[in-house]
């Protein structure tokens, strides 16, 4: 079900036939009816609002935010919405966990949100260490000055409890750079 809302949430709400706020929210009742209707293939006649609500506050990560019966994801986007997340200006270290062999990339051109609206970065190792492993097994993870990343005036958007957003970081805001095999 996380699955489901965070590919309905972040890219494709045309899947159930709903559209998304401005700002990426969309009513719950609506969403539970689009995905029982256009999801028929599949036997959603069980869901109801009841599951919308507990699959969002149970999420280790706080993908998603209810306000007033609506819910929208906090972070992930490919779609243009507008978070209005509250501004960072106090962590001082963030983490980015990928692939080994993006390195050479990063180390020429940034980080770069690629298909999705922000970078992701986490203020937190382990969970760097987590985004990274679903990729594979050679992994790295890259620690970025965050008072740099300002002093080049990137905002930091804090979108949960430790996941930052940033629009790009400089090569030169990367500090550190840790190599993990997982065998």
């Amino acid at each position: 079900m996380s699955k489901l809302l965070s590919l309905i949430l972040r890219h494709k709400p045309e899947l159930v036939g709903v559209r998304l706020s401005e700002d990426g929210f969309i009513d719950i009742d609506l969403l539970v009816d689009g995905i029982k209707r256009y999801l028929s293939k599949s036997d959603w006649s069980w869901l109801s609002p009841l599951h919308i609500y507990a699959v969002a506050e149970t999420c280790p990560k706080n993908r998603f935010e209810i306000k007033n019966g609506r819910i929208r994801a906090t972070y992930g986007h490919s779609l243009k919405v507008k978070l209005n997340l509250p501004e960072d200006n106090v962590v001082k270290l963030l983490y980015h966990g990928t692939l080994r062999m993006n390195i050479p990339q990063i180390l020429s051109g940034g980080l770069k949100p690629m298909n999705r609206l922000y970078v992701h970065l986490t203020d937190n190792i382990d969970d760097a260490l987590i985004v990274a492993r679903r990729r594979g097994k050679n992994l790295a993870v890259i620690t970025i000055d965050a008072e740099k990343l300002r002093q080049h005036g990137y905002r930091i958007f804090r979108a949960s409890k430790n996941i930052y957003l940033v629009s790009y970081v400089p090569v030169d805001c990367i500090v550190n750079i840790e190599y993990v095999n997982m065998t």
